[in-house]
């Protein structure tokens, strides 16, 4: 299976982020992951707020 190199989104929205990304596996950890191809990683951050 053929995969480009990297591919990441980012979206803010008032106090709130989020990053999402895709990758193939790297060499290095290839034997920890068993047979996946890549690896996709989220991330969020933010502030919840009381809604009253």
């Amino acid at each position: 299976m053929e995969m480009s190199p990297a591919f990441a989104a980012f979206l803010n929205l008032g106090e709130w982020s989020v990053t999402a990304g895709v990758a193939p596996v790297p060499d290095e950890i290839k034997e920890q992951v068993a047979s996946n191809a890549g690896v996709l990683t989220v991330s969020a951050t933010g502030s919840c707020k009381s809604s009253s």
